[in-house]
């Protein structure tokens, strides 16, 4: 069940005010709902103002504090600027009150649906306080929400009206229910919001199952605060006198059936059977992980930890290793813990250093981190060292799986990829200027912190998507219009930019537990969840680049009784995706890659990891739609694979991790696939461009003598 919190409401020291985070309209009825609820009310002025008015928001340091948070929307220090408190803080004070009174309190419910700025303020407040922000209504399609609570008895009247269509008069007191075909019109017609998102409108609530009274407003006027012009008039409802009705006990404890989110349905299968498939079906490579990896090399860096790094244009890649300790016996859980913790400290110091040297931010550049652990048991400890090592960076993308590292001596090992403003001098005729998005495009994430319907959440400093924007440049001769002869400037060609997506498992986001049904059923539940952030940031399926997918041995059954079966199920879910987002443009499916691991977070029994490349659009508001923004039409792709033979195995296959089993040896092969672009119009992009390149190695048991392939000779 969900536990009733005291109801809290931010006194505004004014009637009516033009708050950027508060609803003010109808203040004065507050002590009266909180009567019909009978929940004890706090309240708390807001004396502060909106200091920071951009998307991201950063919590004011203590006095002396150093550092980037790399989050200020105004470039201001904090939540301060000269001297003036963002009212966002006043939040702040009052649930510290109510903390104080209340100590089992564990959430606030937001009731934003398509406002990133109020959900991202709450967010911040709460992760102070160590609260979980609910928000349920996050990103709902608002036709089918106004009708959820229409029909959940939710009885709620207009108390603000400032849009085009609705009138002061005709509409102020008026119930839902009784506009409900209006705003439907006004949607249609101007594209309003049915839900009031975009302050068409403002509502007090008479009545919803959670009540005991029944809220009654008598001697009720319109009072006018703008003319609009005529067109769009901004006016309130003043209400003369206001009581709290008791209701029959039947009619309180009459609630309606709670309509949950369906289970995410399997992906119908594409072609033939789930080996078939896996073997060769949509692109997919079959790849299992778990060879015995060799071991690593003596460590370049003092420490116990190996780094390197890499850089190509803008584009930076890390990679770090952290050899596993000496010790003496078998060691606690807490022990394997603690020392991880210190690990993934280790690990992410030296990645940031490197990127520093390189001439970027640090890991505020990083568009996504790749954690493989070696015991997936140590991932509540290196989790918080993670969260604490990366406060005041800005939140990157992350996936996190288990791989039998140990037998290499490493206890962690973190990947990094990170972009930098690139240098006049990387931006030549070489190619590399036509390949990399122009030089002022900036990070941008999603970071969503609350409960929803939506997508799961994201705790910590780590984001749903993270992704490069291009700017927004007209003139000049970049665009169509000043290559053709013309003599036309057109708005500059944006070229579409990377986007790398958190690793995804199968979680039912309300109640962030896993999807029931196995392997199949998991990663349908998961490529669901990113169906959403694609949505939420303005792409789609069909901007996909690559998806790898993370399959675990199961942890019901004994490692000798477990199967391909899962795995192949899984990938068949991933292949449906890739080829029905792909088909209707005809575009090949993206590079596809399925992996098999130790353990996934939560025992999870797959992971879907995937990158796009596409325009950035910037995101559809909750019931909306977008035209996918897919990269340009005169692309063409093309797919490259090779596999070169490393080594043989005289003795047997992999220690763990192996499907069947290898007791006649195997090989280890190196495979390598590549994705190229070419352009049909060089006069825009480089003939050529490589955009992505995969290195895999493939463990292949031995089978009867004169049964293995012989490898292909390379071209």
């Amino acid at each position: 069940g969900t536990a009733i919190l005291p109801g809290v409401e931010a006194a505004p020291a004014i009637e009516e005010m033009d708050s950027f985070m508060y609803q003010t309209a109808g203040h004065a009825l507050i002590p009266t709902l909180a009567e019909c609820a009978g929940l004890p009310l706090y309240r708390q002025p807001i004396r502060g103002s909106a200091v920071q008015m951009g998307m991201d928001y950063s919590a004011p340091r203590a006095a002396g504090a150093d550092g980037n948070s790399g989050n200020s929307g105004t470039g201001e220090s904090g939540a301060q600027a000269n001297g003036a408190a963002d009212e966002v803080e006043d939040l702040l004070v009052l649930l510290q009150t109510v903390l104080a009174d209340h100590p089992g309190v564990r959430g606030v419910s937001v009731g934003a649906i398509a406002s990133d700025y109020q959900r991202v303020r709450v967010e911040s407040v709460c992760a102070r306080l160590g609260l979980t922000a609910l928000a349920y209504c996050w990103r709902q399609d608002q036709a089918e929400l106004l009708d959820r609570m229409l029909a959940a008895g939710v009885d709620a009247v207009l108390c603000k009206v400032a849009c085009l269509g609705l009138s002061p008069r005709k509409h102020l007191g008026r119930s839902l229910a009784e506009v409900r075909e209006t705003l439907q019109s006004l949607n249609a017609q101007f594209g309003c919001h049915v839900c009031g998102e975009g302050g068409e409108y403002e509502t007090m609530t008479r009545w919803c199952p959670l009540f005991k009274k029944r809220l009654e407003l008598l001697q009720t006027s319109a009072h006018v605060l703008d003319e609009g012009g005529g067109f769009a008039p901004v006016a309130v409802l003043r209400v003369g006198e206001a009581r709290a009705l008791p209701v029959d006990a039947a009619e309180r404890d009459l609630w309606p059936a709670i309509k949950r989110k369906p289970a995410t349905p399997l992906l119908a299968p594409v072609g033939g059977s789930g080996a078939a498939v896996a073997a060769a079906g949509a692109g997919s490579l079959w790849v299992i992980a778990g060879a015995r990896p060799q071991p690593l090399q003596a460590a370049a860096v003092e420490g116990a930890v190996e780094a390197s790094s890499h850089a190509v244009g803008c584009w930076l890649s890390v990679s770090v290793s952290v050899a596993s300790a000496d010790s003496q016996g078998a060691d606690s859980q807490a022990d394997g813990g603690a020392r991880a913790a210190l690990a993934i400290t280790a690990a992410l110091a030296a990645a940031s250093e490197h990127l520093r040297a390189r001439g970027s931010r640090g890991l505020s550049d990083a568009l996504i981190l790749k954690l493989y652990l070696a015991e997936m048991s140590h991932y509540a400890p290196v989790n918080a060292a993670f969260t604490a090592a990366l406060v005041g960076c800005a939140p990157a993308a992350r996936a996190a799986v288990a791989l039998p590292l140990a037998a290499a001596g490493a206890q962690l090992r973190l990947e990094v990829l990170a972009r930098r403003a690139p240098r006049a001098s990387q931006l030549g005729a070489s190619g590399l200027a036509a390949l990399a998005p122009a030089p002022r495009a900036h990070k941008r994430v999603l970071h969503v912190q609350s409960v929803s319907e939506w997508a799961p959440r994201m705790i910590g400093p780590y984001a749903q998507a993270a992704w490069v924007a291009a700017p927004l440049e007209r003139g000049g001769n970049s665009g169509r219009g000043g290559s053709d002869g013309s003599g036309e400037e057109d708005e500059a060609e944006v070229p579409p930019t990377l986007c790398c997506m958190a690793g995804a498992i199968g979680l039912y986001p309300p109640l962030m537990t896993l999807a029931e049904g196995g392997a199949a059923a998991q990663t349908a539940q998961a490529l669901a969840n990113v169906d959403a952030v694609l949505d939420a940031i303005g792409r789609s399926p069909a901007d996909a680049l690559s998806t790898t997918l993370f399959t675990a041995l199961s942890p019901a059954l004994p490692p000798g009784a477990q199967s391909a079966k899962g795995c192949l199920q899984a990938t068949e879910q991933v292949s449906a995706w890739a080829s029905a987002a792909c088909a209707p443009s005809g575009r090949p499916p993206p590079l596809a890659a399925t992996l098999r691991v130790q353990t996934l977070p939560m025992n999870a029994l797959a992971e879907v990891l995937v990158e796009t490349l596409g325009l950035d659009a910037g995101g559809a508001g909750a019931g909306e739609t977008h035209a996918p923004a897919a990269a340009p039409a005169d692309w063409r792709w093309r797919e490259w694979t090779e596999v070169l033979p490393l080594c043989l195995s005289p003795g047997g296959g992999p220690a763990s991790g192996n499907l069947e089993g290898s007791p006649g040896g195997g090989r280890a092969e190196l495979v390598l696939r590549a994705l190229w672009r070419e352009a049909s119009d060089p006069a825009h992009s480089a003939p050529l461009g490589l955009i992505q390149l995969v290195g895999y190695v493939v463990w292949r048991p031995a089978r009867a003598a004169g049964d293995e392939p012989a490898p292909r000779a390379a071209p």
